[in-house]
């Protein structure tokens, strides 16, 4: 497995984060299966997730080393939990089924594990994004891992922020933080005084895209939601 040791401007300290390519290589068969079996529901099925290999697990490999650089360097507080709470980055080859595709997943069966779809085409800055907003479904999962966040029905259905279908509360709930999260994460680095200008500008577009979705969720939240104790205070 890569392992990328990156120095960055927080301090001295060389933090270590795995990438793990799915394919035979990285993963054996059975290793293979327990990831499937932590990741495959309603939302993301198993034909969904294929094996990335040869040009495409290079470019993978070499992207995530850029975009981690990016996070470590301009956006340290993100940066520090993203590394608090993941282990492992697993670039996927995502295959569109039923003209539906997926962009990334968590789970807190896998915890501290991120999936994610190396076939979509995204900017340095939209991966960073992308790992800040997976990291902080695993964040929120840490905060509560036990009573969760709210107790409406689960058949309930709202509209997502993040997703074209109706969500149960819950899901709403987690679109709503990690949107948050996500335009912390880019205002981090549109404010970085070492940013290149155009990353800066892309950093500050993507934050207020990130705002605007936000608000729409929690207005959402703040009426709908049924919170448990722990969900009202992380919201």
């Amino acid at each position: 497995a890569l392992e990328m040791v990156l120095r960055h401007a927080a301090g001295p300290t060389s933090v270590a984060l795995r990438v793990r390519p799915l394919n035979r290589t990285e993963f054996t068969e059975g290793e293979e299966t327990d990831l499937r079996r932590s990741f495959v529901s309603d939302s993301l099925l198993d034909e969904q997730i294929g094996h990335l290999t040869g040009e495409k697990e290079r470019q993978s490999r070499a992207q995530f080393g850029r975009a981690l650089s990016i996070l470590g360097q301009h956006a340290p507080a993100s940066f520090a939990e993203i590394e608090a709470h993941i282990g492992e980055f697993v670039p996927a080859f995502g295959k569109p089924v039923n003209g539906m595709e997926f962009d990334g997943c968590s789970s807190l069966e896998r915890w501290g594990s991120i999936l994610i779809n190396a076939s979509l085409a995204k900017t340095d800055l939209e991966l960073c994004e992308m790992i800040a907003h997976e990291a902080s479904h695993n964040a929120l999962f840490a905060m509560a891992p036990l009573n969760f966040h709210v107790e409406n029905d689960p058949e309930e259905r709202y509209a997502s922020p993040l997703r074209v279908d109706p969500r149960p509360m819950n899901g709403l709930y987690h679109a709503t933080f990690v949107l948050a999260r996500m335009c912390y994460a880019m205002r981090e680095v549109a404010a970085s005084p070492t940013a290149p200008a155009a990353l800066a500008e892309e950093a500050g577009k993507l934050a207020d895209a990130s705002a605007a979705l936000f608000a729409k969720g929690y207005e959402t939240v703040r009426q709908h939601a049924i919170f448990t104790p722990e969900g009202r205070e992380i919201m």
